[in-house]
């Protein structure tokens, strides 16, 4: 019986496909947040493609997240130290140095994934239902995908002020998630 247990349970938490298993072993992690100010574009990614510690997700409803993502602030990379400060500052990084991700309620449909996403981002959260997943074999590795979009409106967002002022911060960020597996 004990036996039958550990084969069970190994079977339950190996790494293949949600269709194949109900679950994913997550091994990493990219989120990129693109935006536009009045003087032009940024990027600013946060990446641990093949981190120490491995995530699971599971095909269904739960009421705990399935998955939870806690991304220091400082550690995204606008590509240089004057978008890095002023990224951290818009997104308050002083007073909330993180930002929450948190996935429920994953189940697959058809060829795709549903969720839905809880954003913690400057101390506000937005929940985002139904959120689409694709899944992506790209270079040999293999992930989940979903884009979205973010009004900087709703989580009271805006740049430091600079030339007087004359910097503004565009409505929409476009924030893209991907998890490795």
């Amino acid at each position: 019986m004990t036996m039958r247990l550990l084969v069970l349970a190994l079977v339950w938490v190996s790494p293949l496909s949600v269709s194949a298993q109900d679950s994913l072993l997550i091994t990493g992690k990219s989120i990129t947040i693109q935006g536009q100010t009045s003087l032009g574009k940024f990027a600013c990614t946060y990446s641990e493609i093949h981190q120490p510690e491995a995530a699971f997700i599971r095909n269904g409803a739960n009421s705990i997240p399935v998955l939870f993502l806690e991304l220091l602030i400082e550690d995204f990379d606008c590509g240089n130290k004057i978008l890095n400060k002023d990224f951290r500052e818009t997104l308050r990084a002083a007073e909330h140095p993180s930002i929450g991700i948190s996935v429920d309620n994953f189940r697959k449909i058809e060829n795709y994934y549903l969720s839905t996403v809880s954003l913690t981002l400057g101390g506000k959260v937005s929940e985002l239902l139904e959120l689409r997943f694709i899944k992506i074999d790209k270079h040999g590795n293999t992930y989940l995908k979903s884009e979205f979009k973010l009004s900087t409106s709703s989580f009271e967002l805006s740049p430091p002020k600079k030339l007087f002022g004359l910097i503004k911060l565009r409505e929409t960020l476009e924030v893209s998630i991907c998890l490795y597996y």
